[in-house]
């Protein structure tokens, strides 16, 4: 596919740095921090903090929170940069043919969403008047990224390239709607290069060495799911926005 670097309607833009950062005394603050980095292998869900807007990370449906000493859930902001974390992403397409593709097997050069992201694609007049405007196919997959990535800024990628991005990177909390309204909470994008530029792309993504030249790692994938099928579920439940409910509707597809 030809590279390029533009997107459609409001999505084209580019996010700068988010701020992350904590309310200060970082460095006398750091031994603290070091406590809450979680084991690696418990997987999160990337939510947006009620009172901040800001990045929160809550165990999948499933993971037991005593990864994280009973606690609900970590603010990104409060980990230490450099610390190892695995969260789920969601990614849609069109084509469920397209699940064989390299950009989609391992999320190479491509645009994902957050857990709230699945019901704000899907229903109509969220996202989009008519729902569904990047396909109506998702994929889950896991990566592993670094505390730090979540600093850094987001670009759209189109068909597996995106020349622009350099790291794993991510949008603030998004609240607004194509209607004018605003959700209770948030979702987040995502960007996931394997290169920077027109460089060479990085061989092997699932690799240690791809989490430290762009930031991220891929673990697994799952799916493709039927959007419509988790729509309907999701409908039945009441069409909750409370992130818990919209994991349990998630959990029943998965298993």
């Amino acid at each position: 596919a030809t590279c390029s670097t533009r997107a459609s309607d409001s999505d084209e833009r580019f996010f700068p740095d988010p701020t992350l950062s904590g309310s200060g005394g970082e460095d006398e603050a750091s031994a603290d921090r070091g406590a809450l980095v979680p084991d690696p292998s418990t997987v999160f869900d990337v939510v947006a903090d009620a009172a901040s807007g800001e990045a929160r990370l809550v165990p999948a449906a499933g993971a037991s929170e005593k990864a994280l000493g009973g606690m609900a859930g970590l603010q990104v902001s409060e980990l230490p940069e450099e610390a190892e974390v695995t969260i789920r992403l969601f990614r849609f397409f069109e084509d469920r043919k397209d699940e064989a593709r390299i950009w989609e097997k391992e999320l190479r050069n491509v645009n994902s969403g957050s857990l709230m992201w699945v019901p704000v694609h899907m229903q109509p007049k969220m996202h989009s008047v008519s729902g569904a405007k990047y396909g109506k196919w998702f994929t889950v997959h896991h990566i592993r990224v670094y505390a730090k990535q979540f600093k850094s800024g987001y670009f759209m990628c189109e068909e597996g390239c995106c020349p622009l991005a350099k790291a794993f990177g991510a949008t603030p909390g998004m609240k607004k709607l194509v209607t004018g309204q605003s959700l209770s909470t948030g979702y987040f994008w995502f960007v996931s290069p394997d290169k920077k530029g027109s460089g060479p792309s990085h061989k092997d993504v699932t690799d240690e060495g791809n989490l430290q030249k762009h930031g991220w790692r891929h673990l697994r994938r799952e799916g493709p799911f039927d959007g419509d099928a988790f729509l309907a579920a999701w409908r039945k439940q009441g069409s909750p926005t409370e992130e818990k409910h919209v994991q349990k509707v998630l959990h029943s597809m998965l298993q």
